[in-house]
């Protein structure tokens, strides 16, 4: 790592300003050691300092039609999921997972062929594979099956339907299904538990847009 940046992580790893964090950040970016795209996610997932680290921290320069659905929407959930495929494939992706991961549940993965396409899913995340992402469809495609059939019990419902929509999210062609980044948002948002003080989608939008903006900044 660049002495300088070095210098300037220690500094905001000490003091904790919102100050010394911005500094960090746009040496970062000047030094290349973070994509502009990375901090305008970041940004756009609410982190403070990335916001004031954009050299125009204006989000509707960044991405205009989504910020604009997020404005008009407020905590809506899907409008935020859809922008965030503005930064690619990748981001989406990451959003994804963070979301399986939240409804996750070991009575949904018990359902048979859960667990098969959980772990599939997994493992072409990790890799990859276009032969894993193949036989993802195919598993998934025989779910939705399932699923629209009322085949599924109901507390199973919202974590499989999350997981053969994420799937489809992921494989078309690398491009995003018309409507499937809102039932991802959609079946997130059921299946999360939350308490009386907070709505369901303002939990879930709260916790991926965090977990995903941790990415955006130090991920790979």
């Amino acid at each position: 790592m660049d002495d300088r940046l070095l210098e300037l992580r220690r500094a905001w790893e000490c003091s904790g300003s919102l100050e010394d964090e911005v500094a960090y950040l746009r040496t970062r970016v000047q030094v290349g050691d973070l994509p502009t795209s990375r901090l305008e996610l970041a940004a756009y997932c609410g982190d403070e300092g990335a916001n004031l680290a954009l050299e125009n921290p204006d989000l509707a320069a960044v991405c205009p039609r989504y910020q604009a659905m997020l404005e008009a929407s407020g905590d809506d959930f899907a409008a935020w999921f859809v922008g965030v495929s503005h930064w690619g494939r990748r981001a989406a992706l990451e959003a994804t997972l963070h979301c399986l991961r939240l409804v996750r549940s070991d009575a949904a993965l018990a359902y048979p062929g859960a667990q098969a396409l959980y772990s599939t899913f997994m493992d072409w995340c990790r890799g990859h594979d276009p032969r894993r992402g193949a036989e993802c469809l195919t598993m998934a495609k025989a779910l939705f099956g399932q699923l629209e059939a009322g085949l599924v019990p109901v507390e199973s419902e919202s974590f499989l339907w999350t997981l053969a929509s994420a799937t489809t999210l992921c494989f078309r062609e690398g491009r995003l299904w018309e409507g499937t980044p809102q039932l991802v948002a959609q079946h997130a948002s059921c299946g999360v538990e939350t308490d009386a003080n907070e709505e369901a989608e303002s939990l879930v939008l709260r916790v991926v847009s965090a977990a995903l903006s941790v990415w955006a900044l130090t991920g790979d």
